[in-house]
């Protein structure tokens, strides 16, 4: 199971890299700057979001539980799922 990971890791990597080669260092910077930006943005507002709103953080989500369910009932009352004869002991 870890050969097939790392292989899956080795073959992401790899096929990252090649898409990364192909492009200008320019446009490489700017994508980094970019995810950068990106993720700066989303950690302030969660920080903020944390602070500012703090009966979110320790919200626990209703539990419902679960009900008895009608089911019919059967004849032979038997967990055993086979018929028999009547005639038969077993």
């Amino acid at each position: 199971m870890k050969k097939k990971i790392r292989k899956f890791i080795e073959k992401t990597d790899n096929g990252l890299r090649r898409k990364c080669d192909g492009l200008s260092p320019e446009r490489r910077r700017n994508i980094v700057v970019g995810s950068l930006i990106v993720f700066a943005i989303m950690a302030i507002y969660m920080a903020i979001g944390s602070i500012l709103f703090p009966e979110n953080r320790n919200r626990i989500p209703d539990v419902e539980h679960i009900k008895k369910l009608d089911l019919p009932k059967l004849q032979n009352e038997s967990i055993n799922p086979l018929k028999f004869n009547e005639d038969d002991d077993e």
